[in-house]
C-alpha cells in the first residue's frame, strides 16, 4: 500500500539546512515556499517527495530516507490524500 500526503516545506526539510536557508530566502523574497508531496510505500518501503514550487517547472520525485519519513508521517498524524494499492 502506497499512501500519499502533502506537508509544508519547513516541516518536511526541517532537519535540512539548505532547504531550510532555499525557503528561507524565498520568504525573504516574499516569494511563496511551495508545497512538498509525498508518497510512503509500506510494501516496498520506499519514501519519495516532490517539492513543488508555484513557478512552473518539472519538479522531479526523489526518493528519500524510509524510516524518517515514516517518522514524520506518524507525528503528523498519518495523514492520506490518496491510498493506492
Amino acid at each position: 500500500m502506497i499512501v500519499s500526503f502533502s506537508v509544508e516545506p519547513e516541516i518536511y526539510f526541517c532537519t535540512d539546512a539548505d532547504a531550510l536557508a532555499e525557503i528561507g530566502e524565498r520568504i525573504r523574497k516574499g516569494l511563496d515556499s511551495g508545497i512538498v508531496d509525498v508518497h510512503l510505500n509500506f510494501s516496498d518501503k520506499v519514501a519519495e517527495y516532490c517539492w513543488r514550487l508555484p513557478e512552473p517547472g518539472n519538479y522531479l520525485w526523489q526518493e528519500d530516507d524510509y524510516e524518517s519519513v515514516l517518522v514524520l508521517w506518524e507525528e503528523l498524524g498519518r495523514p492520506v490524500e490518496e491510498e493506492i494499492e
